[in-house]
């Protein structure tokens, strides 16, 4: 099982980052002193055909791009069996194929405790809210410039929340959790335009977001077993 897991993360792994993303953000492949930016953020890069968005193809405003628009796709994903009152849940951020910004990692135990006291209908929108603030904090803390940036999320809440459309008692603990986000956000220099996008309807940036939540969500915890020193794991 460990041998076909670390195989399966392995391709999962250099579709997401590459084979050596590491070491490119180390080199600043993104260089704020030569203004030249080494990843493209059209159509391809998120899985789109090569003849979308060109001259005849007709195509909706939240499958669009456009040149110097960082674009991120956020998901995230949980289980909602807890154990011992955690739960399971993972986040992910898309921001192109082998881009070294995307990212999709397992909660720590204070927030899966804030996830597991929540009501079970706000879950999903924490999360997906979760997903999109670390995207931007990664982005923020890496080499922006003023580009044009663009998250598309698969939550009509959280989208809703950010256009104060949440009205009601009911929403007030998400309201509460989209004040951080929108702090964030508020650091960039140009706004951040914030698009729903359908989850789980051929949008393939969303998709390969989805997947990466899942996977995580799904192995994160053995694959960190498995990466373990042999002492840390026997104990």
């Amino acid at each position: 099982m460990c041998g076909c897991l670390s195989a399966l993360y392995s391709l999962f792994r250099s579709f997401c980052w590459g084979d050596s993303a590491t070491e490119r953000l180390a080199a600043g492949a993104d260089d704020k002193t030569t203004g030249e930016n080494a990843f493209s953020y059209d159509a391809q890069q998120y899985g789109f055909p090569k003849d979308h968005g060109t001259e005849g193809v007709t195509v909706a405003f939240n499958e669009s791009f456009s040149p110097n628009t960082i674009v991120c796709y956020t998901d995230a994903s949980y289980d909602p069996n807890s154990v011992n009152g955690i739960h399971t849940a993972a986040c992910a951020g898309f921001f192109g194929k082998r881009h070294p910004l995307n990212f999709s990692v397992l909660l720590n135990d204070e927030t899966k405790k804030k996830l597991d006291d929540m009501d079970k209908d706000d879950r999903a929108t924490y999360l997906e809210i979760l997903a999109a603030k670390t995207a931007l904090e990664k982005l923020f803390n890496w080499k922006y410039r003023p580009e044009e940036v663009i998250v598309r999320s698969d939550n009509l809440n959280m989208i809703r929340g950010l256009n104060l459309r949440l009205k009601g008692a009911r929403f007030k603990q998400i309201r509460e959790e989209i004040c951080p986000l929108m702090d964030v956000a508020s650091n960039f220099e140009r706004p951040i335009l914030f698009q729903h996008v359908y989850g789980h309807n051929g949008d393939p940036a969303n998709e390969t977001a989805d997947a990466m939540a899942c996977f995580t969500r799904k192995y994160g915890e053995e694959l960190e077993r498995m990466m373990e020193p042999d002492d840390e794991r026997k104990k």
